[in-house]
């Protein structure tokens, strides 16, 4: 598979959500090309497992990367993961310390600052799948908004005490993802592994709840495998490993 060459970007005031609309677009985009959608407002914004994400309008950083990967890979699954390291990186530059909770949600002191949810289309390139992977970051959300979700959550704003550019955050992000992603693309997920594990709240050890096909688990973090997924020390004493599901 051949690096990204082009990047093209698409900006609407309001949409339902940016992964909704990078995906009428699946036809369009060509090979080595990737496609940032971006929005002020999604009046549907949702994140993994169907969770509502809170998207009010010029508040926060909504946006999809959306293009065309080789469906024979097996790192696929590894994108997500890939993504949340970049947006770890480019947060860095603002002088943001992140965390990541496995696989991809962005962590400021056990608070969720941002979530990553990736889908994917069939289309007519033979060995080719069309990509979709969103993100969204609390920028300027004030505490108030925040307090109504639920969960634990915060802000660059509240972290920082400032106003944050989003512009300039979608440009920092957009140049280290697309550096992350050709690495990714001509090295696999290997040449991130050291540095994922590096950025993980959990570490081995840590006693963990788990949310899995509508069963909740509880064990002992062991480690993260070269492929990516979780490895847990489950109660009955076997050690199970797992590619999807939520740690809470």
């Amino acid at each position: 598979m051949k690096t990204i060459i082009k990047i093209l970007k698409e900006h609407f005031e309001s949409v339902d959500s940016t992964n909704n609309k990078a995906a009428l677009q699946s036809t369009q985009i060509k090979d080595r090309t990737l496609l940032l959608t971006t929005a002020d407002e999604q009046t549907s914004g949702r994140g993994r497992f169907g969770h509502q994400w809170l998207s009010p309008s010029k508040l926060n950083f909504y946006g999809s990367f959306s293009f065309l990967f080789d469906s024979t890979r097996k790192d696929i699954g590894n994108l997500p993961q890939v993504l949340a390291i970049s947006a770890a990186k480019a947060l860095h530059n603002l002088g943001v310390a992140i965390e990541l909770k496995w696989p991809n949600d962005l962590i400021i002191k056990g608070k969720k600052l941002g979530g990553i949810l990736t889908e994917a289309k069939v289309n007519e390139h033979p060995n080719h799948i069309y990509m979709i992977i969103g993100i969204g970051i609390n920028i300027n959300m004030p505490e108030e908004m925040l307090n109504n979700l639920g969960r634990p959550a915060t802000s660059l704003m509240i972290e920082l005490r400032e106003i944050n550019d989003i512009q300039k955050i979608r440009d920092i992000l957009l140049q280290v993802f697309i550096q992350d992603l050709n690495l990714f693309i001509k090295c696999g997920f290997t040449s991130f592994l050291d540095e994922y594990k590096e950025k993980l709240c959990h570490k081995s050890g840590d006693q963990i709840r788990f949310h899995v096909h509508g069963e909740v688990l509880e064990g002992v973090f062991n480690e993260i495998s070269e492929s990516g997924s979780l490895k847990l020390f489950l109660q009955d004493g076997t050690i199970s490993e797992f590619t999807s599901g939520e740690i809470f």
